[in-house]
């Protein structure tokens, strides 16, 4: 009888369930099709023109789409503040592909110069319904509240999401001030 061992990670990439995820992908797409997955979410980086993000002038560098469309579940409610009503809560982000990875997840590996993301770059989320709602849509910016986690036994990736007051314009810009 053999002792038990973990698995290198050259066998954990040729295990039949790592194997088997562009099969659950494609049956992921059904649920697309019919409708069943409302929300579009989509990594994105933005450069800022000072030192850090939030300081100078924005402009988005990157988006890039969950692909299949993830399911999107919510935890979010409205409180009242001096400026009006702001959104608090949380998204729960379910069956991402298992072909991500986690720094592509976190927003850690910078799709433009393939390294580290620089001080000056900020990463978030965004979920933006597909169409079948107001034209256009709403465009609700998030970020990562804790790290991304592959589901044992499963196919997937869970993401829990941080819903933050600031959204982008339904065109998709910005307006900051300088």
């Amino acid at each position: 009888m053999r002792k038990p061992t973990p698995l290198t990670p050259q066998q954990a990439k040729n295990t039949f369930i790592n194997r088997f995820g562009n099969r659950v992908d494609r049956l992921r797409q059904i649920c697309t099709r019919f409708g069943l997955r409302p929300y579009r979410v989509y990594l994105v980086w933005a450069h800022w023109s000072g030192a850090e993000p939030g300081v100078g002038t924005y402009r988005e560098v990157k988006r890039t789409e969950i692909l299949p469309t993830p399911k999107v579940t919510e935890s979010v409610s409205y409180n009242s503040k001096s400026v009006g009503k702001v959104p608090d809560g949380s998204y729960v982000v379910r069956k991402i592909s298992p072909k991500l990875t986690e720094d592509q997840l976190n927003g850690t590996y910078y799709p433009e110069q393939g390294k580290e993301t620089p001080p000056n770059i900020e990463f978030y989320y965004e979920i933006v319904e597909d169409g079948r709602g107001d034209y256009p849509p709403i465009r609700r910016k998030c970020y990562l509240k804790g790290p991304p986690f592959r589901m044992a036994g499963k196919l997937d990736w869970s993401l829990t999401l941080m819903r933050i007051e600031e959204d982008n314009e339904r065109d998709g810009q910005k307006e900051y001030p300088e």
